[in-house]
Protein backbone atom coordinates (compact mmCIF):
# COMPACT_ATOMS: atom_id res chain seq x y z
CA UNK A 1 0.00 0.00 0.00
CA UNK A 2 1.31 3.45 -0.85
CA UNK A 3 0.42 6.82 0.64
CA UNK A 4 1.61 9.85 -1.17
CA UNK A 5 2.50 13.34 -0.02
CA UNK A 6 3.75 16.50 -1.65
CA UNK A 7 7.52 16.53 -1.54
CA UNK A 8 10.21 19.11 -1.01
CA UNK A 9 13.58 18.43 -2.55
CA UNK A 10 16.36 20.76 -1.56
CA UNK A 11 20.08 21.02 -1.56
CA UNK A 12 21.68 20.40 1.77
CA UNK A 13 23.74 23.17 3.33
CA UNK A 14 26.64 22.22 1.06
CA UNK A 15 24.66 23.42 -1.97
CA UNK A 16 26.13 20.57 -4.01
CA UNK A 17 23.23 20.30 -6.45
CA UNK A 18 22.88 16.57 -5.76
CA UNK A 19 21.09 16.44 -2.41
CA UNK A 20 17.38 15.68 -2.32
CA UNK A 21 15.48 16.49 0.86
CA UNK A 22 11.80 16.37 1.62
CA UNK A 23 8.83 15.11 3.58
CA UNK A 24 7.55 11.67 2.67
CA UNK A 25 4.65 12.03 5.11
CA UNK A 26 3.00 14.84 7.06
CA UNK A 27 1.35 14.33 10.44
CA UNK A 28 -2.26 15.15 11.34
CA UNK A 29 -3.31 16.06 7.80
CA UNK A 30 -6.32 14.46 6.14
CA UNK A 31 -5.99 12.74 2.79
CA UNK A 32 -9.12 11.99 0.79
CA UNK A 33 -8.63 8.48 -0.55
CA UNK A 34 -12.01 8.20 -2.20
CA UNK A 35 -14.10 5.93 -0.02
CA UNK A 36 -12.46 7.18 3.22
CA UNK A 37 -10.19 9.83 4.67
CA UNK A 38 -6.94 9.09 6.41
CA UNK A 39 -4.30 10.80 8.53
CA UNK A 40 -0.96 9.84 10.03
CA UNK A 41 -0.62 10.20 13.76
CA UNK A 42 2.51 11.66 15.34
CA UNK A 43 4.65 8.76 16.47
CA UNK A 44 3.49 6.42 13.68
CA UNK A 45 7.11 6.06 12.46
CA UNK A 46 8.86 5.95 15.85
CA UNK A 47 9.14 2.18 16.23
CA UNK A 48 10.16 1.70 12.60
CA UNK A 49 12.92 4.32 12.80
CA UNK A 50 14.28 2.79 16.01
CA UNK A 51 14.39 -0.73 14.53
CA UNK A 52 18.05 -1.72 13.93
CA UNK A 53 16.85 -3.98 11.08
CA UNK A 54 15.10 -1.13 9.25
CA UNK A 55 15.84 -1.33 5.52
CA UNK A 56 14.24 1.48 3.53
CA UNK A 57 15.03 2.43 -0.06
CA UNK A 58 14.59 5.76 -1.78
CA UNK A 59 13.02 4.96 -5.15
CA UNK A 60 11.69 7.09 -7.97
CA UNK A 61 7.90 6.58 -8.27
CA UNK A 62 8.18 3.47 -6.06
CA UNK A 63 10.01 1.68 -8.91
CA UNK A 64 12.45 -0.88 -7.49
CA UNK A 65 14.39 -0.65 -10.75
CA UNK A 66 15.19 3.00 -9.99
CA UNK A 67 16.83 2.87 -6.57
CA UNK A 68 18.30 6.20 -5.49
CA UNK A 69 19.56 5.50 -1.96
CA UNK A 70 19.13 3.13 0.97
CA UNK A 71 19.32 3.74 4.71
CA UNK A 72 21.62 0.73 5.22
CA UNK A 73 24.04 1.69 2.43
CA UNK A 74 26.42 3.68 4.60
CA UNK A 75 27.37 7.29 5.03
CA UNK A 76 25.81 9.78 2.65
CA UNK A 77 22.98 7.48 1.63
CA UNK A 78 19.35 7.75 2.80
CA UNK A 79 18.74 9.54 6.12
CA UNK A 80 15.30 9.33 7.76
CA UNK A 81 13.94 11.21 10.77
CA UNK A 82 10.78 12.83 12.09
CA UNK A 83 10.23 16.39 13.21
CA UNK A 84 7.12 18.35 14.22
CA UNK A 85 5.81 18.27 10.64
CA UNK A 86 6.33 14.66 9.59
CA UNK A 87 8.69 12.01 8.20
CA UNK A 88 11.65 13.73 6.59
CA UNK A 89 14.34 12.28 4.33
CA UNK A 90 17.61 13.30 2.69
CA UNK A 91 19.87 11.57 0.19
CA UNK A 92 22.47 12.40 -2.45
CA UNK A 93 21.79 11.48 -6.04
CA UNK A 94 24.15 8.98 -7.62
CA UNK A 95 25.56 8.96 -11.13
CA UNK A 96 22.85 6.69 -12.59
CA UNK A 97 21.16 8.10 -15.68
CA UNK A 98 17.72 7.94 -14.03
CA UNK A 99 19.07 9.86 -11.00
CA UNK A 100 20.34 12.61 -13.29
CA UNK A 101 16.97 12.64 -15.10
CA UNK A 102 15.25 13.00 -11.72
CA UNK A 103 17.52 15.95 -10.82
CA UNK A 104 16.48 17.71 -14.03
CA UNK A 105 12.80 17.01 -13.36
CA UNK A 106 13.12 18.30 -9.79
CA UNK A 107 14.81 21.51 -10.97
CA UNK A 108 12.07 22.04 -13.55
CA UNK A 109 9.35 21.37 -10.96
CA UNK A 110 7.97 18.44 -12.96
CA UNK A 111 8.51 16.15 -9.95
CA UNK A 112 7.54 17.98 -6.77
CA UNK A 113 5.80 15.49 -4.50
CA UNK A 114 6.74 12.57 -2.25
CA UNK A 115 5.24 9.31 -1.14
CA UNK A 116 6.00 6.42 1.16
CA UNK A 117 5.22 2.73 0.92
CA UNK A 118 4.20 1.02 4.12
CA UNK A 119 2.14 -1.65 5.75
CA UNK A 120 -0.09 -1.02 8.75
CA UNK A 121 0.84 -2.34 12.18
CA UNK A 122 -1.85 -0.38 14.02
CA UNK A 123 -4.69 1.87 12.93
CA UNK A 124 -8.01 3.13 14.25
CA UNK A 125 -11.24 3.61 12.30
CA UNK A 126 -14.09 6.00 13.10
CA UNK A 127 -16.75 8.06 11.36
CA UNK A 128 -16.03 11.71 10.62
CA UNK A 129 -18.39 13.98 8.72
CA UNK A 130 -20.41 10.93 7.66
CA UNK A 131 -17.39 9.13 6.16
CA UNK A 132 -15.04 6.42 7.30
CA UNK A 133 -11.85 7.90 8.71
CA UNK A 134 -8.64 6.06 9.52
CA UNK A 135 -5.83 7.22 11.77
CA UNK A 136 -2.54 5.44 11.11
CA UNK A 137 -0.82 4.84 14.45
CA UNK A 138 2.10 2.51 13.65
CA UNK A 139 3.63 1.35 10.36
CA UNK A 140 6.26 -0.84 8.78
CA UNK A 141 8.13 1.48 6.43
CA UNK A 142 9.23 0.06 3.05
CA UNK A 143 10.29 2.98 0.83
CA UNK A 144 10.14 6.71 0.33
CA UNK A 145 9.84 8.09 -3.18
CA UNK A 146 9.86 11.36 -5.04
CA UNK A 147 6.77 10.94 -7.23
CA UNK A 148 4.87 12.59 -10.05
CA UNK A 149 1.42 12.29 -8.42
CA UNK A 150 0.65 12.16 -4.71
CA UNK A 151 -2.38 11.13 -2.66
CA UNK A 152 -1.53 13.52 0.18
CA UNK A 153 -1.14 17.15 -0.80
CA UNK A 154 0.73 18.36 2.27
CA UNK A 155 4.23 16.90 1.98
CA UNK A 156 6.52 19.31 0.18
CA UNK A 157 9.62 19.46 -2.00
CA UNK A 158 11.68 22.26 -3.43
CA UNK A 159 13.98 21.84 -6.39
CA UNK A 160 17.61 20.79 -6.16
CA UNK A 161 20.00 23.68 -6.33
CA UNK A 162 23.68 23.96 -7.05
CA UNK A 163 24.34 27.07 -4.98
CA UNK A 164 23.16 28.90 -1.91
CA UNK A 165 20.56 31.68 -2.34
CA UNK A 166 21.72 35.26 -2.15
CA UNK A 167 19.76 38.48 -1.84
CA UNK A 168 20.35 39.08 -5.55
CA UNK A 169 19.38 35.52 -6.49
CA UNK A 170 16.54 34.15 -4.34
CA UNK A 171 15.75 30.48 -4.70
CA UNK A 172 12.26 29.72 -5.90
CA UNK A 173 10.63 26.36 -5.16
Amino acid sequence: RFLTMEVECRDAEEGDGRTVEGYAAVFDTDADLGSFTEQIERGAFDAALQDPQLDVAALFNHDQNQILARNRAGEGSLKLWTDDKGLKYRFKLGDQSYAQDLAINLRMGLVNQSSFAFSIKEDEWSMRDGRDHRVIKDVRLHDISPVVFAAYGEATAASIRSQQPTEEQPIQP
